[in-house]
């Protein structure tokens, strides 16, 4: 029976991706004004973009500033390759574009996942206890967690584990009863996490419109993994509730 569910916040309680990928828009088209005729191919500069991202994304993926420094980094390399000093302006001008996700407005009159209030409903309502296990910095996910009012599942911050880094380690430190508790994430790098720790998990990822996964490995899955196939952003989590019966 289970008597303990630990949720993942970004991309799992509310949509984080779309602010990423419109700050990158935005940071690209600033470099093709700034290259004018010299701005190479698009896909070239979101090669580079991408490779710049997984790079900082290993090394300091909790760090806010992770995110702005690889923008700001591409156009440097954009910049050498096609033979044009960068301009502290314009790495100035990129970097605030890469902190735009960070503004917690950006999620003013955002909703929480479809589904996600009816399955934190059923939970509490069913006697589970609730907590939260998300990676990040702590100051930036306590924004998002009072913006969306998640105190009304998580009554104690004692149930709030903000990590700089999910490890097997970690998460088996949190989880003292891993037969009796299920960690919910959209994250295939936090399933292969949970699953070396023998902590059971139900994966909801976000649809393929909006991934991009950094995790290409194939992670070899057992009875502690469930699966739900979220097809679009307005389907409903109703089916999940019978993992738990």
């Amino acid at each position: 029976m289970i008597k303990t569910f630990y949720s993942d916040l970004d991309d799992f309680a509310f949509l984080t991706t779309p602010h990423y990928e419109r700050a990158r828009v935005k940071a690209i088209n600033i470099m093709a004004d700034e290259f004018g005729q010299k701005f190479p191919a698009l896909e070239k500069v979101i090669e580079i973009l991408d490779s710049t991202d997984l790079i900082e994304h290993e090394h300091g993926y909790h760090i806010i500033e992770r995110f702005p420094q690889s923008l700001v980094k591409t156009y440097q390399e954009v910049a050498r390759l096609i033979g044009i000093e960068p301009r502290k302006e314009i790495e100035e001008k990129i970097f605030e574009i890469g902190m735009g996700p960070f503004n917690i407005e950006v999620y003013y009159d955002q909703d929480l996942m479809p589904g996600y209030i009816k399955l934190m409903d059923y939970l509490k309502g069913n006697g589970v206890k609730l907590g939260v296990i998300s990676k990040g910095q702590r100051e930036y996910q306590f924004k998002k967690i009072n913006y969306f009012n998640l105190w009304r599942w998580f009554a104690k911050k004692e149930n709030i584990y903000i990590l700089p880094q999910k490890t097997p380690y970690e998460l088996a430190n949190i989880i003292k009863n891993p037969e009796s508790t299920i960690f919910g994430t959209d994250s295939l790098d936090d399933v292969a996490v949970a699953l070396e720790a023998g902590i059971k998990v139900l994966h909801v990822p976000l649809p393929k419109i909006y991934t991009t996964s950094f995790n290409n490995q194939l992670i070899p899955l057992n009875e502690n993994y469930k699966y739900y196939n979220r097809v679009n952003c307005l389907t409903d989590f109703d089916i999940i509730t019978t993992l738990f019966k």
